[in-house]
């Protein structure tokens, strides 16, 4: 039996994929398939995948490819042939590091009792200038629940540091299929896995999430695109809670709460006065002030902004 199905594939991904394959090959780990799944690319990189069959064989790996018109998703798709007693996704753009497999596959065998497992990454830029940035905090080595700090997007949910145990996952998805959506697609992996069990931590970095510099123009400079984002996000982690029947009205006040705190956070960001004080007036967090409070010690602007809002506040406060 393969122990580890490693799933990976893109859109239009061709420039990524000598980097990324190379890193798979690279791996000290031997008992494995690799699952490509392209995503109706209209670029080469379906023939570029092709043309590693061979160095996949040679090194002892199962290849696998699935062509498919342009959804949106790889994951549901290479999880549906999936074989490996553990199952892991890559997203096209990122790296593993040589022991990645390795130690992650070696964790759940020597302990049975835990459904996946994660480890930290880094952080890097695609041209190299920024020095790696280690991504996962100190206090998630132990002690911490992962299914809620998913729920509430308290930690990250990064293909390539999860491995999770597939008999486990297929007790939810008994047929091997997943819903089809094109966001936040491993939180349907990793929330079933992770509800009601153990999650061991891996404290090293053994992965780089790709941050694209490209992605930081119009988008990062615009309230409404930033807020709908995090509405998806919102949005998705209701309906596979509602799919798991635990969107308890508890839950469903933490949610409110959680993303009212970050719809604050973006509108002070983008300096939105109006949507500052709405979400403001929905939290009960008063260490957010002060975090707020010294983010804009160095930003006269946001800082001005900042009072002025809270001055404003404070007068409609006590006029109820």
């Amino acid at each position: 039996m393969i122990n580890v199905s490693l799933i990976t594939g893109c859109y239009n991904g061709q420039r990524f994929i000598d980097r990324c394959f190379s890193s798979i090959l690279s791996q000290t780990y031997d008992s494995v398939e690799v699952i490509f799944v392209d995503d109706g690319s209209t670029d080469h990189s379906l023939q570029l995948a092709e043309s590693y069959t061979q160095k996949f064989a040679e090194r002892g790996f199962d290849f696998r490819i699935v062509a498919q018109e342009n959804m949106g998703f790889y994951p549901q798709s290479g999880i549906k042939i999936a074989n490996g007693k553990y199952i892991t996704t890559l997203d096209i753009d990122d790296v593993l590091l040589p022991e990645s497999i390795q130690k992650r596959a070696d964790f759940l065998e020597a302990n049975p009792d835990h459904s996946a497992v994660r480890t930290s990454g880094y952080i890097v830029h695609e041209d190299g200038s920024t020095p790696p940035v280690i991504f996962t905090k100190p206090d998630e080595s132990s002690g911490f629940d992962v299914f809620e700090d998913l729920i509430f997007a308290r930690t990250n949910n990064w293909p390539g540091t999860y491995m999770v145990r597939a008999e486990v996952l297929f007790e939810y998805y008994p047929n091997k299929i997943l819903p089809m959506t094109r966001l936040t697609q491993n939180l349907q992996i990793l929330l079933p896995v992770t509800y009601g069990r153990k999650v061991g931590f891996i404290n090293e970095p053994l992965m780089h999430y790709m941050r694209h510099d490209e992605q930081t123009t119009s988008d990062k400079n615009n309230y409404h695109t930033n807020k709908r984002q995090f509405q998806t996000f919102k949005a998705v982690r209701r309906r596979i809670l509602r799919q798991m029947n635990l969107l308890t009205v508890e839950i469903e006040d933490k949610l409110d709460k959680r993303y009212n705190s970050v719809f604050l956070g973006i509108a002070f960001k983008f300096k939105n006065n109006k949507e500052f004080n709405h979400y403001y007036k929905t939290i009960e967090n008063p260490t957010l002030t002060e975090k707020m409070m010294e983010a804009s010690t160095n930003n006269k602007k946001v800082r001005y902004f900042f009072l002025k809002s809270l001055a404003f506040l404070k007068n409609q406060f006590h006029s109820v």
